[in-house]
């Protein structure tokens, strides 16, 4: 059986087409990099009177004197353990939360969760005054925790939600099975929930830690 797809032949032009295309997206992409790891090589001067050219003198120095810097090597520790702070504390928080609202029938969970949900309404730079007195109030200022907490707060309305919905969506006869077995809310959870999250978790890992480390 042959291929449909092989067989269909493309006409000059429409190749011209796919490749003056493609080319103009590619130079769309690689210039304003390209730009910028040549503006590296350059000083002050230079970048502003010729920003789009080569360097009229090139100064390796920029880049290794960031690069062997102490400086560079500790924001990027910083960064990374504000990042792994913000996933573990959001996926497990958020987690155990989106659990709750999808298996444990109790009063208000309905405007408990809508309450979480109001969240992703508001972006964090709204709340960036209150915030840092709520932080300075706390004594938490130039630590990881008045970083980590803001962030995790503000991630854990879609945390949840993607959690929930995945949650309410695993086999309900599992559920049944399991407490005529004599498991509970918790052992279910551990035991069963998350073993069968691993595609939820990860997901929701990646979007918290690439949230974190952009900020």
């Amino acid at each position: 059986m042959t291929d449909i797809a092989s067989s269909v032949r493309l006409t000059a032009g429409t190749k011209i087409y796919l490749y003056v295309s493609l080319t103009i997206i590619a130079a769309i992409v690689l210039i304003p990099l390209l730009t910028t790891a040549l503006g590296g090589f350059k000083t002050l001067g230079d970048l502003r009177t010729n920003p789009f050219g080569l360097p009229a003198e090139w100064h390796v120095e920029n880049y290794t004197s960031i690069l062997f810097g102490d400086r560079y090597w500790r924001q990027m520790m910083n960064s990374l353990i504000i990042a792994v702070l913000t996933v573990f504390l959001t996926v497990s928080v958020s987690a155990m939360a989106a659990f709750a609202f999808a298996h444990v029938k109790f009063f208000g969970s309905n405007f408990l969760l809508n309450y979480f949900l109001i969240g992703l309404m508001f972006p964090a730079a709204t709340a960036i005054l209150p915030l840092f007195i709520r932080i300075r109030d706390l004594g938490l200022l130039n630590t990881y925790w008045g970083v980590v907490l803001p962030q995790v707060a503000f991630g854990l309305g879609m945390s949840i939600l993607l959690f929930r919905n995945y949650f309410r969506n695993l086999p309900e006869e599992l559920f049944q099975a399991a407490f005529v077995d004599g498991c509970g809310y918790i052992r279910f959870f551990w035991h069963i929930s998350l073993p069968l999250s691993r595609p939820i978790i990860a997901t929701v890992s990646i979007i918290s830690f690439v949230g974190s480390w952009n900020s």
